[in-house]
Order: structure tokens, then sequence, then C-alpha cells
């Protein structure tokens, strides 16, 4: 009986499952492949994004440490130039004439003083400081419906312009320089919320 029939056939049979085989297994390369080509090109995509962001927000960082900046500067241009403008003030108010001096004095008492406090003048342009100066006080309180009791504590204070009220519990400045100071935090603060908003409290 001849074979050789049978063997050609197991021989081509065994020769198409390894053609076919060898197929797949290039058919699985190629999408293993293209797969990670197409995994490779979507990380990319996505790192480029990743960076773009990551770039944008560093430039907006730095554009808004820029912009505190400036208005830091700004900030302390204007309080420079309050500065500025509040000891110019306070020099001339330390040469108010007599007269003036008494009137500036007396309002502030009037709007300080419970009316039994003992008063202290600054030892700067204290010319208005009399006993007449202590009478008004006196009778502008009393107009005001209160006590009428003030009377000089002796001596001056050192460094200041103007009148310290004292009492048992405290004392109170009504002085050109607690005036002059008050205002300037009022403007500095008015300053600083102007340029800064929220951020300035």
């Amino acid at each position: 009986m001849d074979t050789q029939p049978i063997l050609s056939l197991i021989r081509e049979e065994a020769l198409q499952a390894a053609e076919s085989a060898r197929a797949q297994a290039l058919e699985r390369a190629k999408v293993i492949r293209e797969e990670s080509l197409r995994s490779s090109a979507r990380m990319f995509e996505s790192a480029k994004e990743d960076a773009a962001h990551e770039a944008e927000q560093a430039q907006d960082r730095l554009r808004r440490l820029r912009e505190l900046e400036d208005r830091k500067y700004a900030l302390s241009a204007r309080r420079e130039l309050i500065g500025k403008a509040f000891d110019e003030a306070l020099r001339k108010l330390h040469v108010l004439p007599q007269g003036e001096m008494a009137e500036l004095m007396l309002s502030l008492i009037a709007a300080n003083a419970q009316g039994d406090e003992s008063l202290a003048a600054g030892d700067i342009n204290d010319d208005f400081y009399t006993q007449a100066f202590i009478q008004k006080a006196n009778q502008r309180l009393t107009e005001l419906g209160r006590p009428g009791r003030l009377v000089d504590a002796g001596g001056r204070v050192s460094g200041c312009c103007g009148i310290v009220l004292r009492s048992l519990e405290s004392q109170t400045y009504c002085t050109v320089e607690a005036l002059m100071e008050s205002g300037r935090e009022g403007l500095e603060q008015k300053a600083a919320a102007l340029l800064f908003g929220n951020e300035a409290s």
C-alpha cells in the first residue's frame, strides 16, 4: 500500500496550520503594535495638555504675583504721600494761633470729656492753656448737659500739643498728634481697601 499520498496530505495540512498560526501571530502583533501606538499617542496628548495647563497656571500665578507686587508698591507710595501730608499738617498745627488752638481743643474736650477730669496741657504751643480756657471748657460741657468740673492737673505733658484728660480710670489724649494719627490710619485703610479689596482685611 502506497502511504505517500497520506504523508503528503499530513505535511500539507501541517504547513497550512503553521502558516495560519504565523499569520495569526503577525496579526496579533500588528494589533498590539497599533494599540501601543494609539496608547502612546493618547499619553503624549495627555502629557501635552497637562503641561499646557501647568504652564497656564504658572503664568497665572506669576501674573497675580506681579499684580500683588504692583499694588504693594502703589500702597507703599500712597502711604508715603499720606505720611508727608500729615507731617506737614502736624507742623502747621503746632504753630496755630492761640485762638484757633483754643477752639480746636475746646471741640476735642466737648467730644471726649465726661466733665469731672483733670486737665494737663502738652508742652508744644501751649499759650492757649489758661484759666479762662478751662472756664470756657466747663461752660461748654455744662451747655451739653455734663458736669463742668474740669480742673488743672498742673505741669505739662512732654512732646505733645493739646490737652490730656485724666480721670481715676484712664487718660485721653485730645492732642493734635492723636488727631493726626487717627486720621492717618483711616486714610491708609481706605488706600489698602481701594487697592486690595477684601484682601486688605
